[in-house]
């Protein structure tokens, strides 16, 4: 990456019927989502969307930055920029019907020097996307890491991240419909498993949510960047860490949430997700419940976690 440039950069606003480059059905399907207001535009429309709903682990910054400016203005090289971390605020529901306006913004660019001595460069990316009429349906920040073989640039900032799931608050658009629900801390929600991950699974994830990467589709790229095989996308693993919460409290419900990935998954891979309510407080008259996810593999190793604010009165 090149964070000196890219410092301070804001991109070109983008417009585009979410439909014509998302596709909720062909998510749905690569993470065993049997949900029919997902599967279904006829069932989404009469339980009041504009199609299918898009969900927040759907959006991303590569579907407001051109390929030519990831590549040149902030030198993204596929397979060693890899995604540590990401966050989300969640307005309005947009359905694939739905014509977005998408824009980026450079929020941080910096180098840090790990415990092992290697020079790590961070770049967080700040995308709005906003509905025609003017609502704010998810504002995305994802955090960037990629290991650099040299020294520290001395011209180079220094800083740490100030983003936490404990900054993600809710949109001035917030959904707020609908009977409360009970929450009550340890409380259990419901686990998915997805097993039999395939490149299959991998392709329909790319083309879902239109990301570009060859890291999740392309072996040589992969073995390139130091693994034995394509990984998948960071977006497949927020997807199932969302959908525990999703199944309890309903999409509409979900206001924020915060990503760590911790290690990769491949081919072959069983993942399950998992949660519990953490806490409940009120804010600003409102009632939310924080929450806690987690993704294993079947060897029970932590492949991510998330914390997801949820609407609750």
């Amino acid at each position: 990456m090149d964070i000196i440039g890219a410092m301070g950069t804001t991109f070109e606003p983008q417009r585009f019927v979410l439909g014509e480059r998302l596709s909720v059905v062909n998510f749905a399907r690569a993470l065993d989502l049997d949900d029919p207001v997902l599967i279904s535009t006829a069932v989404a429309r009469r339980h009041g969307y504009n199609g299918r709903p898009v969900t927040p682990p759907m959006y991303a910054f590569f579907q407001t930055v051109p390929l030519e400016e990831l590549e040149g203005r902030l030198a993204f090289t596929w397979g060693r920029t890899l995604g540590a971390g990401m966050e989300f605020q969640a307005g309005v529901v947009a359905g694939e019907e739905d014509e977005i306006v998408g824009q980026s913004v450079v929020e941080g660019a910096w180098e840090a020097v790990s415990r092992s001595g290697a020079t790590n460069q961070f770049l967080r990316l700040r995308t709005d996307f906003t509905r025609a009429d003017g609502a704010i349906a998810c504002r995305w920040r994802a955090l960037f890491l990629e290991r650099k073989d040299r020294p520290p640039d001395p011209t180079a900032p220094t800083s740490e991240s100030t983003s936490g799931p404990g900054a993600v608050k809710p949109l001035a658009h917030a959904p707020q419909q609908g009977p409360g629900i009970d929450a009550t801390p340890g409380q259990g929600l419901p686990s998915h498993t997805l097993s039999g991950i395939d490149r299959l699974r991998f392709a329909r994830i790319s083309i879902a949510i239109d990301n570009p990467d060859p890291l999740h589709i392309d072996d040589n790229v992969a073995r390139a960047a130091g693994f034995p095989t394509v990984i998948g996308q960071g977006s497949g693993a927020t997807g199932l860490l969302y959908e525990p919460v999703r199944r309890w409290a309903g999409i509409e419900r979900v206001v924020g949430g915060a990503v760590r990935l911790a290690a990769p998954y491949s081919l072959g891979a069983q993942l399950t997700a998992s949660g519990t309510v953490s806490s409940v407080d009120e804010i600003d008259g409102q009632r939310y419940a924080d929450c806690a996810t987690v993704l294993r593999d079947r060897s029970g190793d932590e492949i991510a976690t998330a914390q997801l604010r949820v609407l609750v009165s």
